[in-house]
């Protein structure tokens, strides 16, 4: 069962055909929809007909022309129509309707129809395309917004001077810690595409101290070389340009929050033997910084 078939035709005729004087009868049909037109009739090829009528649908883009004309002695309505090919992209063929009484009425109002499913086709055309149109300048005009949203949320907190660490940034979108001209601690969020910004802040004279905490553990590899490396102690760092800067802003305060903010976990890896199967062992220290502070809301330290 097709898609089409719940829609009613416009029009539609049946009829039977009959090649010559002792030929076969065959039927001849048309149906008219609104969406397309189907039917049986006589492929029609170097001006010769098949020997039987065969069935067709068509879509009203595919017809190229419909005329009235005389084959073999007997008037009809011929209709040529495109088809995909894979040779030749698209190819011309004709059906012809032989036979069909009023060749005149049918001719004109599949030619009719089609004109109107072609108007309308055009305008549906022309209405997606002023969709499309209109989405892809809203689409630009939401870009422009959201970046302009964050732009000016990002520099109202953020001078090139101020201290900052990057939680989290994506396409109009960040999470940073900055430490502010009063020295307090900002936990800034921005998301330029929601418009959506928070701020939290812990001030200076709120900060009681900070301290690492968490474990440290010990990981072993087996290797089958025969070179021999030297140990090496990797991570465990912080910036100095942030302990520094900080420092020169805001005192010992700065310094401290440069080294909370750039701190990176320390991983000492011991030196590998020499023999044909080796072992690594690997210390990994996870501890994090943990930030102890008075919150005015839950009125304790936190």
């Amino acid at each position: 069962m097709n898609w089409y078939d719940a829609e009613k035709p416009i029009d539609s005729y049946y009829g039977e055909h009959r090649k010559g004087l002792f030929g076969k009868k065959c039927p001849i049909k048309l149906h008219i929809y609104p969406s397309h037109i189907e039917g049986v009739g006589y492929s029609f090829t170097s001006d010769e007909l098949s020997n039987e009528s065969e069935p067709f649908s068509l879509s009203y883009p595919q017809i190229r022309e419909v005329y009235e004309e005389s084959i073999a002695g007997n008037m009809g309505v011929v209709i040529e129509y495109i088809e995909d090919s894979v040779v030749t992209n698209s190819s011309t063929f004709k059906i012809a309707l032989l036979g069909i009484s009023e060749p005149a009425k049918w001719t004109q109002l599949l030619l009719r129809t089609k004109e109107e499913i072609d108007q309308q086709n055009i305008q549906a055309k022309l209405a997606k395309e002023e969709h499309e149109k209109r989405e892809k300048e809203l689409r630009e005009t939401q870009e422009r917004e959201s970046l302009q949203f964050y732009n000016d949320c990002l520099n109202f907190h953020l001078k090139k001077t101020t201290p900052n660490y990057e939680l989290y940034k994506d396409k109009h979108k960040i999470a940073l810690i900055y430490i502010n001209e009063d020295k307090a601690l900002n936990f800034l969020k921005i998301d330029g595409q929601a418009k959506e910004e928070s701020n939290g802040i812990i001030p200076f004279e709120k900060i009681h101290y900070y301290e690492k905490a968490g474990d440290i553990h010990y990981v072993s590899e087996l290797h089958g070389d025969y070179s021999n490396y030297g140990g090496s102690v990797t991570g465990g760092q912080f910036s100095k340009l942030a302990v520094a800067g900080g420092g020169l802003l805001f005192g010992m305060m700065g310094m401290t929050a440069g080294a909370l903010l750039s701190y990176k976990p320390t991983q000492t890896e011991a030196a590998k033997t020499n023999f044909s199967l080796d072992s690594t062992t690997k210390e990994i220290d996870s501890r994090s910084i943990i930030l102890n502070f008075y919150s005015d809301i839950k009125k304790q330290w936190c």
